[in-house]
Order: structure tokens, then sequence, then C-alpha cells
């Protein structure tokens, strides 16, 4: 006979892929295939939220493969932050965080962007696809310092054999 539980521990943090959907084809990408992309509309979002904070989950991570191609992104992070009091992530390419962050980072509490590699060149093999984005998160991050210095900002670099040798210049 099989034990029922009495209780389901959920999670403390959640990671949420909103699209899908990437400008980038990196080759070492955990996300679905970029051009599927997720079917989920800002309120069906928003119930799944409420439904884990709820049962005591306290943070949100958007990871997505790039968050920002969710056009309901900014009313999902502000019903987060403002509505359920979770402490929001947002994991990004930053290739558009120059254009919507008055709309986005007033709702984010940690940011985390990715660069993996400390000139264009290297960034490029190791973040490959139509754009290139090495100066984008350059200006991103100084942004990020200069205009909203209360979020907690996170370099994520990738370690792979491209970078391996340059890993230790990106924090210059």
């Amino acid at each position: 006979m099989t034990e029922k539980l009495a209780y389901i521990n959920y999670p403390k943090t959640i990671d949420i892929s909103l699209t899908g959907a990437c400008q980038l084809d990196c080759p070492w990408c955990w996300g679905e295939k970029h051009t599927v992309g997720v079917k989920h509309n800002a309120e069906t979002w928003k119930k799944l939220l409420y439904n884990f904070q709820s049962v005591g989950t306290s943070a949100i991570m958007f990871t997505d493969v790039e968050p920002h191609l969710a056009n309901f992104l900014p009313e999902v992070l502000k019903y987060a932050k403002e509505s359920l009091h979770l402490r929001t992530t947002l994991s990004t390419n930053s290739i558009l965080l120059a254009k919507l962050h008055e709309k986005i980072l007033p709702w984010v509490d940690d940011l985390g962007i990715s660069l993996d590699g400390s000139t264009p060149e290297i960034n490029k093999i190791m973040r490959p696809g139509k754009i290139d984005n090495y100066d984008i998160v350059i200006d991103a991050i100084k942004m990020v310092q200069k205009t909203y210095p209360k979020i907690d900002l996170t370099i994520r670099t990738v370690i792979a054999k491209p970078n391996i040798d340059d890993v230790k210049n990106i924090p210059q």
C-alpha cells in the first residue's frame, strides 16, 4: 500500500519562461526551440503566480530564454512585485533592456545579465545570432548601475571551451 503525503512542500522560488523566444542562438541554451514559444497570456501567468504565492512561494525568476519578448512582461512583473509581494528576478540577454527598462526595472529586485566574453569577438562566439550584443550588454550594465542602484545586478557567464581562458578578464 502506498503511503499518502500529508502535505506538499512547495518551492520557495520558481523559474518561469514566459515565451520561450530569444533573439540569439546559443548552442548550450537550456530553453526550448526559440521559434516554438509558450502560448499563455498575462492573466494565465498571474493566476499561476497567485497559486504559488498562496502556498508559500516567495520569489519568482523570469528566466525565459528572453523574457523581454513577452509584451505582457511589465504587467506580470508589476503584479508579482506589487500585488503578491514576491521577490522578482529577471534574467536577460539585455538586447531590449534599454528600450523597456522604465516599464520593467521598477518591479525587479535582482537582475541577471549574460556576458560570456571580455571582447565582442569572444562574446559573439558564445552568444551567436543575428545580433552582436556585447556593446548592448556593457551599456545595459552601466545604465542599471547608474539608474537603478538598488537592483542587485549579477553578470551571468556560461563557461565553455571558447571562453575558458577569457573568463578571468570579464570582470574588467
